[in-house]
């Protein structure tokens, strides 16, 4: 983000002659100039460089293709409205943001906002303003909206909004145009799960990043459904019927309700068949692992590689510089002083025996496939991994973008667990397996399950329609990786995604200035469709 004396008045270097670009605003800094003298040239490519920002800094919104500046836009206000359904262990959250800009300037502006979801999110709502009026989103394949919103912002210079998905459970979304005189309003949705944690269920808000948020107004409102008690460390007081709090910009909080006895009662039906939330069906099996590797980095504590390691009746290995070296009661301090300063590792899945056993502990940061695209190392992960049965235990809460790509695609069976569960499994040569079928999909963070079935005549809904969307997602996700080169395949899970009105891997949401831009770019209103999921209606009726 600085320029040097040689490229003092290139302000665009990052910009040009490369495939990737870092949209932060250059500036000459007089100390950093003068290091430039005394600094030796890294040898990294400007992509490479810039995917070092992405993954190890968090800088994926900076990087993201922009068409028109971003720079001087303001995000004034944030309206942040959360219904929470106990019985369904779900939520759905709504973001109203209005971004301005507070000096004339002569161009009109691009917004581009990331929003980093809960394990399990969807996005399945975006509305734009025009004209005063609220103009919702159309859900659209990933190419359609991507060549629609391209034509109508880097040529035509008029209204559209998108919502597009990203690996790791990350949502951007684009507003244009912003100018002085032509402030903007956008609203989008997104259902999550509800985490089963100590006996509780806990409500995470979203991670928001976006044009100065942090000096935004923001108002905050929740709603219980069934008025369940709840304890958050965000501080609510409770006015006419809704839970209220108003600060400046956006802090992530946390809400934690009591698990009810209601959870498995809960259903939806759509289109004849009812959607059944179920506890979710694991069981022991025997699993004697060929080796057991440690993941290792800087999340991990030296006590948790202590109490591994003194499983005395096993041999635990690590990978250094892509080969094995044994990790034992005797070495794990010095073993472990190559990784202590790593945020993330990229563990050679490729280069494992078959049926061996990975214990990692995931932070939040990582590499993702799309940063990896064009390495060998991604080449040999995909070709090399899934014949070897591998099984891998998370023994943290979260998961970085590497591992949960690497579940979602399934090159390895991949289950969470404390450190005391994942002792107990491997003392005992056992691992715990998901019960799956070809009509029920697990949402493993609640702890629960959802059915599809034939709808019986006596039969309604009494839950929320967040349950289909929650079901489409798991089976978009499912089938993503066979589903990449086969069109017929394609197209019945794009309609499946449009279905349920689900931002996907292959579908995003769109909103165009008129109908006639609808027309012109191909796309198809979604007719017959839950449509666009909203704060105020949860039932079965489409908009």
């Amino acid at each position: 983000v600085y320029t040097s004396t040689e490229n003092f008045f290139d302000s665009q270097q990052f910009r040009f002659f490369s495939a990737k670009q870092y949209n932060e605003r250059k500036s000459h800094n007089p100390f950093v100039n003068v290091a430039y003298f005394y600094t030796k040239d890294s040898g990294l490519s400007v992509d490479d460089r810039i995917n070092i920002l992405k993954s190890n800094f968090d800088k994926r919104l900076e990087t993201e293709e922009q068409l028109w500046s971003g720079d001087d836009l303001i995000t004034k206000n944030i309206k942040e409205d959360v219904k929470i359904y106990p019985n369904e262990r779900l939520a759905y959250t709504e973001i109203t943001m209005d971004i301005a800009i507070e000096e004339m300037t002569w161009n009109p502006k691009e917004a581009i906002y990331s929003f980093q979801l809960p394990e399990g999110s969807v996005a399945t709502s975006l509305s734009l303003w025009v004209n005063g009026v609220e103009r919702k989103g159309i859900l659209t394949t990933k190419e359609k909206a991507q060549k629609a919103y391209t034509q109508i912002v880097g040529i035509e210079a008029r209204d559209p909004s998108l919502m597009q998905w990203r690996e790791g459970n990350r949502v951007v979304v684009r507003v244009f145009p912003v100018s002085y005189d032509l402030p903007r309003t956008f609203k989008c949705g997104f259902t999550t799960p509800l985490k089963v944690e100590n006996d509780k269920l806990k409500y995470q808000s979203l991670n928001i990043k976006g044009p100065n948020i942090s000096n935004a107004e923001t108002l905050s409102r929740l709603q219980i459904s069934g008025n369940e008690k709840f304890d958050s460390d965000k501080n609510f007081e409770l006015k006419n019927n809704f839970y209220i709090n108003e600060s400046k910009g956006l802090d992530k909080w946390e809400a934690f309700l009591p698990i009810g006895n209601s959870t498995y009662s809960s259903s939806f039906i759509w289109k004849d068949n009812l959607y059944e939330i179920n506890p979710i069906e694991s069981g022991n099996s025997s699993f004697i692992p060929s080796e057991i590797v440690l993941d290792l980095d800087s999340n991990w504590s030296l006590e948790e590689i202590k109490k591994i390691v003194n499983l005395s009746k096993n041999k635990f290995a690590v990978i250094i510089n892509n080969k094995k070296e044994e990790i034992n009661s005797a070495n794990y301090e010095t073993v472990f002083t190559q990784f202590e300063n790593l945020q993330y590792s990229l563990l050679p899945l490729y280069i494992l025996s078959e049926n061996s056993l990975i214990i990692t502990k995931s932070g939040s940061y990582s590499a993702n496939f799309e940063e990896l695209q064009a390495s060998e190392f991604l080449n040999k992960i995909k070709s090399g991994t899934k014949q070897k049965q591998l099984k891998a235990i998370n023994i943290s809460s979260e998961i970085n973008p590497f591992w949960q790509t690497i579940k979602e695609q399934k090159y390895v069976e991949f289950i969470q667990a404390d450190l005391e569960n994942a002792l107990k499994l491997v003392k005992n040569n056992q691992f715990l397996s998901l019960t799956t079928d070809e009509n029920r999909v697990n949402i493993e963070p609640a702890g629960i399950s959802i059915h599809k079935k034939e709808k019986l005549e006596k039969l309604s809904s009494n839950g929320s329609n967040h349950i289909y969307r929650m079901y489409a997602f798991g089976k978009v996700l499912e089938e993503q990786v066979t589903i990449q080169n086969d069109s017929l395949a394609v197209n019945k899970y794009v309609t499946l995604a449009q279905d349920a009105n689900i931002v996907t891997p292959i579908t995003s949401l769109i909103v165009l200035e008129t109908d006639e831009d609808y027309t012109k770019h191909g796309i198809e209103k979604n007719i017959d469709t839950l449509g666009n999921a909203s704060i105020n209606n949860d039932g079965a009726v489409p908009e």
